[in-house]
């Protein structure tokens, strides 16, 4: 079974609760469409292209290379982001009062279509569908959200949360993307080498960020230098280190949960940990109503069973809600919030029918509504865990 074979073959349409009309407001509102590019890429192709300074843009969250997507972004009313090249487009569609962001995206739209399916599997993932439907699937973190983890396994943020502001700062500067050149690679390994000899770190910076940071520890050796790097970095990136650490920890809690439970289990392979599934009906109940805080210095304010559950994952990883208050220079914060557990999606449908593409076989057509934050690969995992075979993680230690 083969899913994003084509990236029409998965469509994601991004739903928004921001109120516009077309009459004449502070902000411009675009709709982003785009296939084959990241959403970065995207509107700052558009953004080269008009002129418009890429700090007044403003959207809601980043979408699927490999899909074909559609979500919002606004910049000042003055401008006008309207752009088109091959497979992206830009289209201004109303005004807003207020600047997109992600706290106006209600969640997300999807139509995939898996090819390749085995005559009599189609079946099989139907009823898989029909179950989710009703019963829901936990709600874990997929592999996405974990970009800012090395090949270690180590986070940025839980050096930053260890007070180990070199260990942060060497992580962020020697790091590198998996899909990275071999010149990226060997340049990267060199600095890691060399970490704390500024000087010869300074030949080997070639980004504007890498020479600044550089230049902070230079100008001022030991933490104080560090700090000031570290102070560089942007809100962006911040976050993305930020919540990638703390939804790590929320798996661990929800699986630490699902653990204890007396249901047959069966796992996923996670990027960063194993992820336990109830085999059936697991989902009902309780589960459908519990909220796990994500971990922050807010947590000991809580007492029920999610915050304890989080409490214990902490306190296994040697942390404390406190060591979540993070220096005021960073300009970044843990943020405060409850997931829920469980996700069920909205607004299925599901179809099977010959595929086109290969003869022989099935391919299946699943279509859902899944609220911000959720995740669309997981529960398309999850569905393909009905097929037995290669297709399958298969079931792991209870």
């Amino acid at each position: 079974m083969i899913i994003k074979e084509h990236p029409e073959d998965f469509r994601v349409e991004e739903r928004i609760d921001l109120v516009w009309d077309l009459e004449p407001g502070p902000f411009r509102l675009y709709t982003l469409e785009k296939r084959s590019w990241n959403t970065t890429d995207a509107f700052q192709a558009a953004a080269r292209a008009t002129g418009i300074p890429w700090g007044v843009i403003r959207y809601g969250g980043k979408k699927d290379r490999q899909a074909c997507t559609v979500q919002y972004g606004t910049t000042p009313a003055a401008f006008d982001l309207s752009f088109q090249r091959h497979n992206v487009r830009v289209t201004p569609v109303g005004f807003a009062p207020t600047p997109m962001g992600p706290r106006h995206v209600k969640g997300n739209k999807f139509d995939v279509v898996m090819r390749r399916v085995e005559k009599g599997h189609g079946e099989l993932l139907g009823q898989r569908w029909e179950e989710m439907e009703r019963h829901g699937e936990l709600n874990y973190f997929d592999d996405q959200r974990f970009g800012g983890v090395s090949s270690s396994g180590a986070f940025f943020a839980e050096f930053v949360v260890r007070k180990d502001f070199s260990g942060a700062l060497r992580h962020h500067m020697t790091s590198h993307h998996p899909e990275a050149s071999p010149a990226i690679r060997r340049r990267k390994r060199s600095m890691d080498r060399m970490w704390g000899d500024w000087r010869a770190l300074r030949s080997l910076a070639v980004t504007p960020e890498e020479r600044e940071m550089v230049g902070c520890c230079l100008a001022n050796p030991g933490e104080r230098g560090i700090l000031e790097a570290l102070g560089l970095l942007s809100r962006e990136t911040w976050g993305l280190y930020l919540s990638s650490f703390q939804s790590a920890l929320w798996n661990e809690a929800l699986a630490l949960m699902v653990r204890r439970s007396s249901e047959p289990l069966w796992s996923l392979r996670g990027k960063v940990t194993s992820l336990p599934f109830f085999r059936h009906k697991g989902t009902e109940g309780a589960w459908r109503s519990l909220e796990i805080p994500m971990p922050s210095s807010e947590l000991s304010r809580s007492d029920d069973e999610g915050s304890r559950a989080v409490g214990e994952v902490l306190k296994r990883h040697g942390l404390k809600p406190e060591d979540f208050i993070l220096t005021p220079s960073f300009r970044a914060h843990f943020s405060s919030f409850s997931r829920s557990a469980v996700v069920v999606p909205q607004e299925g449908t599901w179809g099977l029918s010959d595929d086109d593409r290969h003869r022989g076989y099935d391919k299946g057509r699943v279509s859902f509504f899944l609220p911000a934050g959720s995740y669309a690969t997981l529960i398309l995992r999850s569905l393909q865990h009905s097929i037995p075979g290669p297709s399958s993680d298969g079931p792991g230690p209870g």
